[in-house]
Formats: C-alpha cells, sequence, structure tokens
C-alpha cells in the first residue's frame, strides 16, 4: 500500500511539472513554502533558537529600557573612563570597561536575560576634534545565526545609534545627579562660605533642577517610544506566518522608535527604502523643524554636561580656599572665572531651552507635536521668562 501510494504520488508530482500546467506549479510551489515558513517561524520563535529572547536584550541594554541596569552600568562606565583611569585601548582598560558592562549585569535583572553575556559586545570609540582627543564606550550586539536574519546589518547600526543617543542621555542625567549629591554632601560646609559663593551656588542649584527635568522629560520620551512600539512587536510577532513578516515586524519597530528618538527626516526615507515598514509614524514629516529640534536637544545635553564639570571644579576650589589662611588673589581670580564660565553654560542651556519651547509650539510636525505632549510640563517650568 506505501509503494502504491508513494507511485501516485511521483505521478502526481510528475504531472504538475509537465509543460504548460503553470497553475498547478504555483499552488505546489505556494504550498511547500508555506510549509517551510511554518517551520522556519516555529523554529525562530520556539526553545531552539528563541528569538524572542534575543529582541528583549536588545531592547533591555541597547535601547536601554531595563533601568537597574542602565543606572549601574553609567556609574561604572563613567569611573572607566575617568582621566586618571587606564588607556581605554590598552588591555587593562578594555578588561576595566568589559568588567563594568559584567558587574551591571550581574548586579541588575538583566542578568535574567539569557541570550544577553554570550552576545553583548563592548564599543571603545576614539573622538578627535580640535585638537582634543576624548574616549566614550558603548555596548553591541552580536546576534548568532539564524537570528541575524531578522537582527540584520541594517537594523544592527539602527540600534547602535539608538543606544549611542540614549546613553549620552543617560551619561547627562547621571552628572547632574552626582553634582547634586556632591552639593547635599557639602552643604553645612558650603553655607559658612561668604553670600556671594552662596549666591552663586543658589542660582547654579535652580539651574540644575531646570537641565535635570529636561534630561529626565526625554529619558521619559524615549522610554515610552520603545515600551509603546515593543507591544505591537509582540503582538505581530505572535501573528507572523512567515520569515518576512517576522522581519517586517521587527523593522517597523525598530523604524517607528528609530524615528520617535532620533527624529532624523533623513531616517524615514532610508528605513522606507530599507525596511519598507508597514505602519509609517507620520505622513508630513516636517524635516526642518525635526532637524532643528535632534540638534537643539544636543545642544541643550552638551550646556548642561559643560555646566555640572563647572559646578563640580566651582565647588570644590571654593571649599579649598575657604579653608586656606592666605586667601590668596590667584585663587579669587580662578573662581571669579569659574562663575563666568558657569553663568555663560546656565545662559547658553536656557536660550537652548526656550528655542526648543518656540519650535514645539509653532510647529505643524506631527512627530513634534507628540513630542511636545510629552515635554511640555517640564519646559513650563523651567525655560526661563
Amino acid at each position: 500500500i506505501q509503494d502504491e501510494a508513494t507511485h501516485k504520488n511521483k505521478i502526481s508530482i510528475d504531472s504538475v511539472f509537465a509543460y504548460g500546467n503553470s497553475p498547478d506549479l504555483c499552488t505546489l510551489v505556494r504550498e511547500r513554502s508555506e510549509k517551510a515558513n511554518r517551520c522556519l517561524v516555529s523554529a525562530l520563535m520556539g526553545s531552539k533558537f528563541q528569538l524572542m529572547d534575543h529582541l528583549k536584550a536588545l531592547k533591555a541594554c541597547l535601547l536601554l529600557a531595563q533601568g537597574d541596569f542602565t543606572v549601574l552600568l553609567v556609574r561604572k562606565l563613567a569611573d572607566c573612563l575617568k582621566p586618571s583611569a587606564s588607556s581605554a585601548f590598552s588591555a587593562s582598560g578594555q578588561h576595566d570597561i568589559w568588567t563594568a558592562v559584567y558587574s551591571a549585569i550581574r548586579g541588575s535583572n538583566a542578568v535574567k536575560l539569557s541570550k544577553l553575556e554570550a552576545c553583548l559586545r563592548v564599543v571603545i570609540i576614539s573622538n578627535n576634534s580640535k585638537g582634543a582627543s576624548s574616549r566614550s564606550s558603548g555596548l553591541d550586539y552580536a546576534p548568532p545565526k539564524p537570528i541575524d536574519v531578522v537582527v540584520h546589518p541594517q537594523a544592527l547600526a539602527l540600534y547602535r545609534r539608538l543606544h549611542d543617543t540614549m546613553l549620552a542621555r543617560a551619561f547627562v542625567e547621571a552628572h547632574l545627579n552626582d553634582t547634586w549629591r556632591q552639593y547635599r554632601l557639602a552643604e553645612r560646609a558650603l553655607n559658612r562660605l561668604p553670600a556671594h559663593i552662596r549666591l552663586v551656588l543658589h542660582r547654579s542649584a535652580l539651574a540644575r533642577g531646570r537641565m535635570a527635568q529636561l534630561v529626565q522629560a526625554l529619558g521619559q520620551r524615549y522610554n515610552t517610544a520603545v515600551d509603546a512600539n515593543w507591544a505591537i512587536l509582540v503582538q505581530q510577532l505572535k501573528m507572523g506566518a512567515s520569515l518576512d513578516q517576522l522581519i517586517l515586524a521587527h523593522d517597523t519597530y525598530l523604524a517607528n522608535v528609530a524615528i520617535q528618538v532620533l527624529l532624523d527626516p533623513g531616517l524615514k526615507l532610508a528605513l522606507d527604502e530599507e525596511f519598507s515598514p508597514a505602519d509609517p509614524v507620520e505622513e508630513t514629516f516636517t524635516q526642518d523643524d525635526c532637524l532643528s529640534l535632534a540638534e537643539l536637544l544636543v545642544a541643550a545635553l552638551q550646556h548642561a554636561s559643560t555646566f555640572c564639570a563647572l559646578l563640580t571644579t566651582y565647588i570644590n576650589d571654593a571649599l579649598v580656599a575657604d579653608h586656606q589662611s592666605d586667601r590668596n588673589t590667584y585663587r579669587a581670580d580662578l573662581l571669579s572665572r569659574l562663575v563666568t564660565r558657569l553663568d555663560e553654560a546656565i545662559s547658553q542651556f536656557d536660550d537652548t531651552s526656550q528655542r526648543i519651547n518656540t519650535l514645539l509650539s509653532t510647529s505643524n510636525s506631527l512627530i513634534l507635536s507628540d513630542f511636545a505632549i510629552h515635554l511640555n510640563a517640564s519646559f513650563s517650568s523651567f525655560v526661563k521668562h
């Protein structure tokens, strides 16, 4: 009976491949394709390759959605990248950075992500501009086969870009928190300083609050963009019946997050061509406004970071001057110059904040309107009038 069934099946297949039998051939190809796709989707989403575990690791660590991991990572990387630390390009420096990342994983709930440690990579970047060199560090991900079919090189490049943007914001938030902590720890000693120094510190504390509100609101905006699109991705992956649908669902998720976070008009055009997302974020994309807001946000973070460094130096020098019996002219001049630079950094941040507020209130872009909803409450309290 089995031999007879095999013989009949062979005859039917031979007839399908007969010349001129296109409809039956198309039906056979479609049936075999659907069967192969079901097997691929089952293997990728099942326990064999665990696609969801890889995507969770990317979301938690490259998109910094794991809050406790992000806090530990930023703090430990900041220690490794201090000027007094070992060079990031030396063997010991690279080991210190990887140890910091490993400690952040082990010290947070990210340790529960099964695919993380095997695929996570550390990236060290050297920046040389205007005769000054600096080091920065971030994370990368190396998905194994066949996960790299879904998390392809173009998607990884976008993940890295998002990670750099989000990590820069997290570093500024950590610097602002450290500055506030330093002020509170030395508050009793600072209250004994002369009145003009206390006035500078009071003015700086108010400015630090305005900066912290913007940075925290920006972080909430990033988290909302990731979480909202992640929920849609999970639903689409559950309904995915083919490999192409899995790739499209992930590409659409990543495209939507990137457009909302990076505010890059050119990115949408590239994503439409490269990924063809099924649900674009907006139809009317105001290029000039989005570019302007992205540049203003970067400038605001830079001004806040400069402010933190200057305020830390000012507090330390003011305390040293107070303990010196001979308050020499050099120390007074140094403090005076620091006050000038502090005021300049505060003024630059407030001017940038005002321009951001004006742009958000006048733009017709749907993306910026959504952005304004998230940031409006914070802007109303810290914009300088």
